[in-house]
């Protein structure tokens, strides 16, 4: 990396504008995992209804694993939000 880029990276300006745009991509990925767990809820209301009034047990199936999904999903954001938590103080 050049002298003349170097300087470039490390005034305030620079240095703000590529943080803000860190800090976007990080709060964006957290959003992805609440994104995630709201579409597999949406995506399996068909299965829900198919298994509690149909008594589909295929259905029944295919909703234990989505809630295996959203077990693992939820428990990602829970240790995110202590980590965060933690760097705050």
């Amino acid at each position: 990396m050049s002298i003349k880029r170097k300087r470039l990276l490390l005034r305030p300006d620079y240095f703000n504008r590529y943080y803000d745009i860190f800090t976007t991509i990080i709060k964006t990925s957290h959003m992805e995992k609440y994104e995630q767990i709201k579409q597999l809820i949406i995506d399996s209301e068909a299965d829900f209804t198919a298994f509690y009034e149909k008594s589909n047990k295929s259905a029944g199936t295919r909703v234990r694993n989505v809630m295996q999904q959203l077990k693992g999903l939820a428990q990602e954001i829970r240790a995110e939000v202590t980590e965060k938590k933690g760097e705050v103080k």
